[in-house]
């Protein structure tokens, strides 16, 4: 099972009770898809660069989760059911270690 992020963008009309109905509702999904939830943040209600859906703010939850490679395609089909929300992202969180910075030096293509 590989590790992803999803970012989930909740339209700026619903209430407190909704907005933690719908979190639900998307953590069962992901449970039945065969997935697993590592984390969930809120991060509240935020601007939108540009209009979603004819809205201009969101309510943002980052949820870290495992699952198989094969079910992302069928859970993103899913989550695009759920009128309230205007935008779904889930990317790889990659597992290895950004590369250590070489001591030596840098040599140019010019040459």
């Amino acid at each position: 099972m590989n590790q992803y992020e999803g970012i989930f963008i909740m339209s700026p009309v619903l209430d407190e009770e909704k907005l933690k109905g719908l979190t639900a509702k998307i953590e069962e999904t992901l449970v039945k898809q065969g997935g697993k939830v590592t984390n969930v943040t809120n991060w509240g209600r935020r601007n939108l660069p540009y209009r979603v859906k004819k809205a201009r703010e969101g309510y943002f939850v980052v949820l870290d989760f495992t699952l198989p490679p094969d079910k992302v395609k069928t859970l993103q089909a899913a989550y695009r059911l759920l009128e309230d929300l205007l935008r779904i992202t889930i990317t790889v969180k990659s597992s290895s270690k950004p590369a250590e910075p070489s001591d030596k030096p840098r040599v140019d293509a010019k040459s």
